[in-house]
């Protein structure tokens, strides 16, 4: 069975996605693709995936409360609620982490904010901004596609380092060269120190043109960017089985973030942890991106440490909870509603915000050491 998401003037068609062999998880819907622009530009594809449970209707998943792993649960696992400097708490004061998304996502302050009440969180520290830095903001895509990858974003970087400032920088569609230009505006952006960004497409042989935008300006402090590698585990987005990794994630100057299945214990006691995906079927079950570049020359610091290739550039490089069957809650009342506003996620999309998040942590570290 099929279900058919309608984009800007154009359907996309994606499989409702069983998880095979184990009934008590969930089907998974992968978000909609924008396939119809005016220019020659690549369109790339957020990462995130929705949870949806067995037996229920091909409708989202939404409910009056949340349900899923809850950001404390997330910080415990994981000992970033231990984490700290001497007597200072690692919440990422002090740092901006930069979310590059597409189209605006209207409700966005609201729904941060009513998240943060929600799990106990301070109010962030949030601004939002056009992909040039200006404060008109492009038009909301279609309900259930790119809003429902801002909240993502947004709120889970939020709930890893709650006390590091938020800049979402919306990109006037999700084609690669708007794209670009929020990121180029993100990482000229005044004290911003990690660039999260929850999209990609499938590697080219002129992708190394676009490397550029992911480094450190002159006279600008360091910063770090990180992208999801995909939900289609070594295989292409476009749903065959020939296998690709995704850029920006495999740019050699890009942290790529793959996705893992987390597994807690009371209190949120961290269990086990094994790497999202169902081997050959992860192209259509889903399934943490990743694998060994076609393009890409294997960078230095791969050097004597990935086995995989001797010769090129290999994705993920670090991996954080992404199953969407141990997904998190977001907050979300456009796409959702006001009565019914959370809903279930998974997905790349995930891990990459919350290594965001992570990274502003030691990066406040660094600055409280002198560094």
């Amino acid at each position: 069975m099929t279900l058919a998401l309608f984009s800007r003037g154009r359907f996309s068609r994606r499989s409702i996605r069983q998880a095979r062999g184990r009934p008590d998880l969930a089907t998974l819907v992968e978000c909609l693709e924008t396939r119809l622009f005016l220019s020659a530009s690549r369109i790339m594809i957020p990462s995130f995936q929705v949870f949806q449970p067995i037996g229920s209707v091909m409708t989202p998943y939404t409910t009056s409360s949340p349900s899923g792993i809850t950001s404390a649960i997330m910080q415990h696992a994981y000992g970033i609620d231990i984490t700290g400097f001497g007597t200072l708490v690692g919440d990422g004061t002090g740092q901006i982490i930069a979310i590059v998304d597409a189209y605006d996502l209207p409700t966005a302050v609201t729904d941060l904010a009513a998240f943060s009440t929600q799990f106990g969180l301070p109010q962030a520290n949030f601004t939002k901004i056009n992909q040039t830095g200006g404060t008109t903001y492009p038009a909301p895509d279609v309900k259930g596609g790119w809003g429902v990858e801002i909240a993502l974003d947004i709120e889970w970087a939020h709930a890893i380092a709650p006390k590091a400032k938020i800049l979402l920088v919306e990109a006037n569609s999700a084609s690669d060269s708007d794209l670009y230009t929020a990121v180029d505006t993100a990482r000229n952006w005044p004290g911003v120190s990690v660039v999260s960004m929850s999209w990609g497409a499938d590697e080219t042989n002129t992708d190394h043109y676009n490397d550029f935008y992911f480094t450190t300006p002159a006279s600008h402090s360091g910063v770090s960017f990180v992208a999801s590698s995909g939900d289609n585990g070594a295989y292409t987005d476009t749903g065959g089985t020939s296998k690709y990794v995704g850029y920006p994630a495999v740019c050699p100057n890009v942290i790529g973030i793959g996705g893992t299945t987390l597994t807690t214990g009371s209190g949120g006691r961290y269990s086990s942890e094994s790497g999202w995906g169902f081997g050959t079927s992860s192209g259509t079950d889903g399934g943490s991106g990743g694998g060994i570049s076609r393009y890409f020359a294997q960078p230095t610091y791969q050097i004597g440490v990935v086995t995989q290739s001797t010769t090129k550039r290999t994705v993920p490089d670090v991996a954080m909870d992404a199953d969407p069957n141990s997904g998190v809650p977001i907050y979300d009342v456009y796409d959702n509603s006001a009565s019914k506003p959370w809903d279930v996620l998974g997905g790349t999309a995930l891990a990459a915000p919350m290594w965001a998040g992570v990274l502003v942590i030691a990066n406040q570290g660094r600055v409280n050491a002198g560094l």
